[in-house]
């Protein structure tokens, strides 16, 4: 059985236990399916577990896989930090473009993916990115994938001890007078956008813009600190 059929034969079971239970009137019937329909019950998180990996499915497919897996890591930063709800998960344009932005890096897709949605900004390409990317003018050499992951993966090893806390985000820096980020963020917005090219503004501190055939984006810069 495909997951897409699992995904119908548990919806049907949705609509007999709602039958089963002879609610009297809309309102109880409508209560009773979103109960049912949340994530905290068996049916509930059925449901998303197979749509997550019907997304996947598509995704791989379509030869983008690690654009989905970007696009949700980004989506899940928005979730835990963002408190606008308006951006906890991804909203299309009226241009068809996708976007997400989770506060501290923005994607824009060409070509949207199936993600959670999200009430979104208006206006928000042409207010955000429309405005900033223009400044940006310095070209920027980005690290590798793997030098990238490396780089996150000792820095988890390293304060692995560290109470949770307390922890930091390992850090890349572009190197002298020019902007460092957050790698976990340079990492989505590397993926989320295939092979793409970078560049700041000119000062340190610069907001970094990403453009590919994909899409493009923003990733905000970790402040430097320098003595006089």
């Amino acid at each position: 059985m495909t997951n897409e059929q699992m995904l119908s034969r548990t919806y049907d079971m949705i609509d007999l236990t709602i039958k089963v239970a002879n609610c009297k009137t809309e309102d109880e019937e409508q209560n009773l399916r979103s109960m049912l329909l949340s994530n905290n019950m068996a049916f509930g998180m059925t449901i998303d577990i197979l749509k997550d990996d019907i997304n996947k499915s598509a995704a791989n497919k379509n030869g983008r896989s690690k654009t989905l897996s970007a696009m949700k890591r980004i989506i899940k930063t928005a979730t835990q930090k963002a408190s606008n709800t308006d951006l906890h998960g991804a909203w299309i344009t009226p241009e068809g473009k996708q976007i997400v932005c989770s506060g501290y890096h923005v994607i824009v897709l060409n070509d949207p993916l199936p993600l959670t949605e999200a009430k979104g900004m208006e206006d928000f390409e042409q207010k955000v990115i429309g405005n900033l990317k223009y400044d940006c003018k310095i070209d920027l050499s980005l690290p590798s994938i793997a030098d990238l992951k490396s780089i996150i993966a000792d820095h988890k090893i390293k304060h692995k001890a560290t109470p949770k806390k307390e922890r930091t985000s390992p850090i890349y820096d572009f190197g002298e007078n020019l902007p460092m980020c957050n790698a976990e963020y340079l990492l989505d917005m590397m993926e989320a956008l295939h092979e793409p090219s970078a560049r700041c503004q000119e000062n340190f501190n610069s907001i970094i813009y990403f453009k590919s055939e994909d899409g493009e984006g923003l990733l905000l810069s970790i402040r430097k600190i320098t003595s006089n």
